[in-house]
């Protein structure tokens, strides 16, 4: 499509079946495996506890899937970078942090606090010292940290009713181990019961990548995104340099810029999205159902709240959303692409969403792999 505007940004939003889910918990609540919840108001107005999945859960499902989907692509391995030497655990896990190899770095963002910054001195005035001793002109002295151009909410139930059911199974044991009966312990083979409560809804998500920030790093001020050895080695190696027309500014670029074919790679790992909770007992699939999703010329994450349940199936408020391309229609700069799965919505919302030909402007409705499929088609180089 001609616009004057670049593609900066993408974003869009998906829905999600949690028919007999289990996605995401937080541990479990007097014996029983219990979901994510938190409160809202149902439609009468009254507080109602309803599940949801955490940002962070659903993006570990994307990453994993984009592994999957790309076994080639050198893979961002969490590894413990510090350690509690009292306790021997981890006292701070992080990625390699190098976006230039890692996709998953580039697009997920990481952070790198100094040993400096974290420690606390019994001595007050020892810390005061110690910070007055830090050059504030020294880069290497600096966090290094790459806020993520991917942006996730949680996913939320949109069904605003505690539908919640409690699945209560149960385990026979035919025996006892060897170390049992060695310690001649006496035991029944009584049945072993657990319980886990699961809901029934539909889950919706936003999501926007920051798409003009792919394979381009900042290091300056109190803003250090690439760590200053890499910035080093990859500017000796002609991996990056420094964008054109920044002065003095150490503002770089990839100089084979992958930004395409990285944000390619991710929305259509998130048009096929698996993970979740509890996959033996509950199966579900995380893959959306419905996917809306554009390009802009701005980070306005615009597609939100278009969903509502009914009896019959979730629909899109198809006023709003025609209203929302409107406003928004000097800022939107590639055709706005719908995915739905036949069947998933409301029926005549479904019909209704297929035969509007009035938007203001180009509006493709397609299945939710081809929406993804189409859509980066049209992301610039």
């Amino acid at each position: 499509m001609s616009n004057t505007k670049p593609l900066t940004h993408v974003v869009g939003t998906f829905l999600i079946s949690g028919k007999g889910a289990f996605l995401n918990s937080p541990g479990t609540v007097d014996g029983v495996t219990v979901p994510k919840t938190y409160y809202t108001l149902d439609e009468r107005g009254k507080q109602t506890k309803i599940p949801y999945v955490s940002a962070q859960a659903w993006k570990r499902w994307l990453r994993e899937t984009y592994k999957e989907e790309n076994p080639n692509e050198p893979k961002s391995i969490i590894k413990v970078l510090q350690v509690d030497e009292r306790k021997h655990t981890p006292s701070k896990i992080g990625t390699d942090m190098d976006p230039i190899i890692f996709a998953e770095d580039d697009i997920f963002g990481y952070m790198k606090t100094l040993k400096k910054q974290e420690e606390e001195s019994e001595d007050e005035t020892e810390k005061v010292e110690e910070k007055a001793n830090v050059n504030n002109d020294d880069i290497t002295a600096k966090p290094v940290i790459r806020t993520s151009p991917f942006q996730a909410s949680i996913l939320t139930s949109i069904r605003k009713i505690s539908a919640r059911t409690e699945d209560i199974g149960w385990v026979r044991p035919g025996g006892a181990s060897d170390d049992i009966i060695d310690k001649n312990i006496e035991y029944t083979t009584d049945s072993l019961g657990y319980t886990t409560e699961f809901y029934d809804t539909h889950l919706q998500g936003i999501f926007g990548l920051a798409y003009h920030r792919l394979g381009v790093f900042r290091n300056e001020g109190d803003r250090i995104e690439l760590d200053i050895t890499l910035e080093k080695q990859y500017l000796k190696e002609k991996k990056i340099e420094k964008l054109p027309d920044v002065g003095t500014r150490r503002i770089y670029k990839l100089v084979d810029n992958h930004r395409k074919d990285r944000a390619t790679k991710i929305l259509k790992a998130l048009s096929v999205m698996r993970g979740g909770a509890k996959q033996t007992a509950f199966a579900d699939p995380v893959h959306p159902q419905i996917i809306l999703l554009a390009g802009l010329s701005c980070g306005n994450l615009i597609f939100n709240n278009l969903f509502k349940d009914t009896v019959e199936g979730p629909e899109i408020n198809i006023t709003a959303l025609n209203e929302i391309i409107k406003d928004f229609s000097d800022r939107v700069v590639s055709t706005v692409y719908i995915g739905i799965r036949a069947g998933y919505l409301n029926s005549a919302n479904e019909e209704e969403l297929k035969g509007k030909t009035d938007w203001v402007k180009t509006v493709k409705v397609v299945t939710p792999i081809e929406a993804v499929n189409q859509f980066v088609n049209e992301l610039p180089e």
